[in-house]
């Protein structure tokens, strides 16, 4: 199978069909034929010369285009890798989290044990260049892709912390963000964070609440904050920690038919808390709104608004 077929159309949610129920609509054999014709006669003819494989990728992102939704969206395969990756929290890179404030980009967070904490990196310092090219004025995502490369290769990362500049070379490699963390705080309070709904966030997070329980906390607090959403089927399962019975989300189709997520399992004997803020997004805000919905836990911090996934790429 050639590359351009290879693609997948993605709901900001991540519901597949399977989760509806919907079967995939037969493609008229006219419409298809007259589409082929068109393809066939430009790949023929056009002056440009244009491969398969492009005319096949124009015609995917028009459909997609027309239909008008920020929702839907087209990846092909290696974007699609990238999403992936993206969503399951792996990167090849030098394992660091980044923040911009005042259009200066700082490290918000260093993974223990990755190359950014091996060579010295630390939380705070601001990013001010890479292999020598400076990085002001980058986006956010410019500045990522600077940062990622190929695993094995080196970056020389050049940060400013407390007023001098420093350097660090640092090998990329394959990292995992930590999906759940977690600590003690005073007076019984436990604190869960949870990074993303990824494959196996539901099982990470019942794992580590079920540690903290056995601490003996009296309260709970789970921060969301930058969490920027991911499976659903995640929420749900941690949403049945919490609601003993009643339903995630109500998810209607196009021809009005209610497709209820529902929730069943147990309730806890102490109060929670979520911390939200405005990169709170997607399954995030179904879990956190849920919660409060059934009176199981209290939201603290900034309206949640809807952001691009992307926000929450690292290298």
């Amino acid at each position: 199978m050639t590359t351009w077929k290879k693609w997948r159309l993605f709901l900001t949610l991540l519901l597949s069909l399977t989760v509806f129920g919907a079967a995939v609509p037969a493609v008229d054999a006219e419409s298809s034929a007259q589409v082929q014709e068109v393809r066939q006669l430009l790949k023929d003819y056009h002056i440009s010369k244009p491969d398969d494989a492009l005319l096949s990728s124009d015609e995917i992102d028009t459909m997609v285009e027309s239909l008008h939704d920020p929702y839907t969206e087209f990846f092909d395969e290696e974007e699609w890798g990238m999403f992936n990756s993206a969503l399951e929290q792996t990167f090849v890179g030098i394992g660091i989290v980044m923040t911009e404030d005042s259009g200066v980009v700082y490290v918000q967070d260093v993974l223990p044990g990755g190359p950014a904490a091996a060579a010295g990196v630390l939380p705070g310092d601001a990013v001010v260049s890479a292999d020598g090219k400076s990085l002001k004025g980058k986006t956010m995502i410019e500045l990522q892709l600077s940062l990622r490369g190929l695993e094995g290769t080196v970056v020389v990362l050049g940060v400013s912390r407390g007023g001098k500049q420093l350097k660090f070379r640092i090998t990329r490699q394959a990292v995992h963000f930590p999906t759940v963390t977690t600590r003690l705080l005073g007076n019984g309070v436990g604190y869960l964070a949870l990074s993303g709904f990824t494959s196996d966030a539901a099982s990470q997070f019942k794992k580590q609440l079920s540690e903290l329980e056995k601490k003996g906390i009296s309260s709970l607090l789970i921060d969301l904050r930058d969490n920027g959403g991911g499976y659903v089927t995640a929420a749900q399962e941690i949403a049945g920690l919490f609601v003993k019975e009643g339903v995630l989300a109500h998810m209607l189709d196009r021809d009005g038919m209610d497709e209820p997520l529902e929730v069943s399992g147990t309730v806890k004997p102490y109060p929670v808390v979520i911390l939200v803020n405005g990169n709170s997004a997607s399954a995030s805000e179904l879990l956190s709104g849920a919660l409060q919905d059934y009176g199981v836990a209290k939201l603290a911090g900034t309206r949640p608004s809807v952001k691009v996934w992307c926000s929450r790429l690292s290298p």
